[in-house]
């Protein structure tokens, strides 16, 4: 810890100073009074929300009894059990139509409950009365409905469910039913019929709407199966339901937080006696603490006020410390950028002062170094250059002597003439007056005298083609840089070839501010292992060192000249030729020293 304290700025420390001092206690003071309230809330809200769902799982709860209830009042009475219990065949017509006003006053009676919103039997479907589409209907109808299945399968005395859509058709509202068998009394293994009694889904919304405690919670009743019966915001459809599954691995009657999405919400669940219902309530933890976070965000604002007066006094007093030393690091910076032209004038004579002096003493010393260091590298530079060029014209000197030898002796003088013009040339050109530096044009005229004279050793073995435009013959390149090459590809590349006849083909273009030409021969080509070490210095072999000086002093003295960024680069694939780009500047800029 204290090693990290010694690389902060002078400045950052007075910061967690005053960090240390101030601001550190505030925020844990307004922390922990946010969690001592937020939890104050929390309690708070379950408690209310304990009550309201309370007493909303009462009264479904007394819903569902009684409608249980009105059930087994029409089941077990014993005058609706022998109406229902006759043979259609033999019950006479005006019998039936006496049992069904009966019938019709009963179910009335009990649709006087406000809770209840119709009462509907089904009988078997031989009774004249069966389908009256109001309170009676045919079993078999009961019996096709997937309600009708579920309550058969079931065994259930009573059975809850959601009606399908199409019983709403009518312009009936969306309804909650429950049914249950009516067995005879005389034989239970007989059934007379279906008694089911309707309740508005309306009904059970309005009792779990006046359940919510905040506006953003959500009150739900859904089944085992996962069927939601009603919830508090109907309009919304199963947007912000949380799944089943978020809330059935919960204990029943208690308040657990979870987080739903992106949501963080408090969550409760409870049984409905008489039914497979549980009520759900969902409350967004973001509304309960509503007003803590109010609070909250109003100590962050004078938390950070604060913050920024003790930035301030913190800067002010630093400034003062630190304005001496900062314009020090400056220079040095300038320094490290390469201006050296950053002598401090104004010093005191504190320790600060000391420390400027043996600055600007630095300073003068290091300029005198680099100056120095400059001279040597331009002396340095220009022996090399003459140094790499020195090693090519002896070579070739050798062997143009030679040639003009063999001619004499094989042509008895005829071409002593032509040859010693062509090598007069080749010299001329070569020499160019002692310049280091000339024209594209003259490289060219150089390049082809020397093939010229190979031409007339080798009996016009090479056919060397040019097509370079125009613009570029201006361009300056160093002398004998395209000789070396050119005399290369006819040693090593078509004079090893069986016929000793091939084409060189020399093409150029302009490429941003640099010039590229390309040599291309059809010799031999370079194996693979021996094209990675042309531009080495140390050569393997005498048969690899001479046939890649001229490249490599080619390449060295190219980016002597240039940089790094121009040179050579080869590719060559063996058994069909070789090519040689050739990069420098298009105006490089570079002076004969």
């Amino acid at each position: 810890m204290m090693r990290l304290f010694d690389f902060l700025k002078l400045h950052q420390k007075w910061l967690l100073a005053i960090f240390s001092l101030i601001v550190v206690p505030l925020v844990v003071y307004t922390y922990l009074s946010y969690a001592k309230m937020a939890d104050m809330a929390k309690k708070q809200t379950i408690q209310l929300a304990e009550k309201t769902t309370g007493r909303t799982a009462s009264e479904l709860g007394f819903l569902t009894a009684s409608s249980i209830n009105a059930l087994d009042i029409l089941s077990l009475d014993r005058n609706m059990n022998e109406m229902l219990s006759q043979n259609p065949d033999e019950h006479p017509i005006p019998l039936q139509l006496r049992d069904y006003a009966n019938i019709v006053n009963f179910a009335n009676t009990l649709e006087r409950n406000k809770d209840f919103y119709r009462v509907r039997l089904y009988v078997r479907d031989d009774f004249v009365y069966a389908n009256d589409h109001v309170n009676l209907f045919g079993l078999s109808q009961a019996l096709s409905e997937q309600w009708g299945e579920d309550l058969t399968r079931s065994g259930q005395n009573a059975h809850w469910f959601i009606p399908q859509e199409d019983e709403n058709a009518d312009g009936t509202p969306p309804l909650v039913s429950v049914a249950r068998k009516m067995l005879n009394l005389d034989n239970f293994t007989r059934t007379n019929g279906v008694i089911r009694i309707d309740i508005l889904q309306s009904t059970l919304t309005d009792k779990l709407t006046d359940t919510k405690i905040t506006d953003g919670a959500l009150v739900y009743l859904q089944n085992v199966q996962g069927q939601i019966i009603a919830r508090s915001d109907p309009e919304l459809g199963p947007e912000g339901l949380p799944a089943a599954k978020e809330w059935l691995s919960l204990p029943a009657n208690e308040w657990n937080t979870r987080r739903i999405g992106n949501t963080s919400v408090m969550l409760s669940h409870r049984a409905v006696e008489g039914s497979d219902w549980s009520l759900v309530t969902v409350v967004p933890v973001k509304e309960v603490l509503a007003g803590i976070t109010a609070l909250r965000n109003q100590l962050i604002a004078i938390l950070l006020s604060i913050v920024l007066f003790a930035y301030f006094l913190a800067y002010l007093a630093s400034k003062a410390g630190t304005k001496k030393i900062k314009h020090l690091i400056k220079r040095m910076k300038k320094v490290q950028s390469g201006d050296l032209n950053v002598i401090i004038s104004r010093y005191g004579k504190d320790e600060l002062g000391e420390l400027v002096e043996n600055f600007n003493y630095m300073i003068v010393k290091l300029t005198g170094l680099m100056n120095e260091h400059v001279q040597l590298g331009i002396a340095l530079r220009s022996a090399d250059l003459r140094t790499l060029q020195s090693q090519i014209n002896p070579h070739f000197l050798y062997n143009s002597l030679d040639l003009i030898n063999c001619t004499a002796i094989e042509h008895q003088v005829p071409d002593i003439t032509k040859m010693v013009r062509a090598l007069t040339k080749y010299y001329k050109i070569g020499l160019s007056k002692g310049m280091n530096i000339v024209s594209l044009e003259s490289e060219l005229e150089h390049a082809k005298a020397y093939v010229q004279i190979m031409n007339m050793r080798y009996a016009d073995a090479v056919e060397f083609n040019i097509d370079i435009d125009t613009s570029l013959l201006c361009c300056r390149i160093p002398k004998i840089t395209l000789q070396p090459l050119v005399e290369n590809a006819i040693l090593h590349g078509i004079l090893e070839k069986e016929n000793k006849r091939g084409t060189i083909r020399l093409t150029g273009r302009r490429d941003h501010a640099a010039i590229r030409l390309f040599l291309e021969d059809d010799g031999i080509g370079i194996p693979a292992n021996k094209l990675g070490t042309l531009f080495s210095h140390n050569a393997h072999d005498l048969q690899q060192a001479e046939s890649g000086i001229g490249i490599q002093n080619t390449h060295d003295r190219l980016r002597l000249a240039y940089g790094e960024a121009f040179g050579l680069n080869l590719k060559s694939e063996p058994g069909r030729g070789t090519i040689v780009e050739i990069r420098f500047p298009g105006d490089s800029g570079f002076e004969d020293k």
